[in-house]
């Protein structure tokens, strides 16, 4: 079946893949190599929603920050929410894709700002 992934965070021996596997009509997101994943059993998985296209194109809206992955596919019909522990890595994301027409039709990315403050009681 045809397929598109991008994988998160790559490193050396570390990586988060998130698959469209076009056939199954599902959304997989792997975190058994996404970094630190050793402290439990459970914590190393993989996860799957449906995901149906809509007119052959599915839409994905990623968060990531240092420690965690939101996954809003068609507009929040889909959603999956993981903690990540990733140690360093080579890119921010890479593409793959067994399909001959799959394409990236828009990619916009967005540095979000921190949520923590960053005045302190003392600075008051």
């Amino acid at each position: 079946p045809s397929h598109f992934s991008l994988h998160l965070l790559p490193g050396a021996n570390q990586e988060t893949v998130i698959r469209w596997v076009s056939k199954r009509e599902v959304l997989i997101l792997d975190r058994t190599r996404s970094g630190r994943v050793d402290f439990n059993s459970r914590f190393s998985r993989v996860s799957e929603a449906p995901l149906k296209a809509r007119d052959g194109k599915i839409r994905l809206h990623l968060f990531i920050d240092t420690s965690s992955l939101e996954i809003f596919a068609n507009d929040g019909r889909s959603v999956i929410s993981t903690l990540l522990l990733p140690g360093e890595s080579t890119d921010p994301i890479q593409f793959q894709s067994s399909g001959a027409s799959t394409r990236i039709r828009r990619l916009t990315a967005w540095k979000l700002k921190s949520a923590v403050p960053i005045s302190t009681v003392e600075d008051r």
